[in-house]
């Protein structure tokens, strides 16, 4: 996600120092990029309780398929929330 959606428009801004793509991408761009990070981190995190607890308690059953789908419907709501304040906040100079 951040290689398609962030990364080119960030570096054309760092490499011009300025913003001359349209206004949307100004916002879009780094929230994109703070969800991407948000969401794997907490993936990786869920992967360790699983891994975790699958090593502690072997013989119980993992998650089942609803379960599942709640944890990753949280991750992803959890890093859309907590991106927010960059959608917000974060502004280029744009010289156009």
């Amino acid at each position: 996600m951040i290689g398609c959606l962030s990364i080119p428009f960030q570096f054309q801004a760092a490499l011009l120092q300025r913003w001359d793509l349209p206004e949307i991408l100004c916002l879009v761009a780094p929230f994109v990029k703070e969800v991407s990070v948000n969401v794997s981190i907490l993936t990786l995190t869920v992967i360790s309780v699983d891994r975790y607890y699958a090593i502690v308690r072997p013989l119980k059953p993992g998650w089942s398929g609803r379960k599942a789908s709640v944890i990753v419907a949280v991750v992803w709501a959890v890093s859309v929330v907590s991106s927010l304040p960059a959608m917000l906040t974060d502004k280029y100079e744009s010289y156009v």
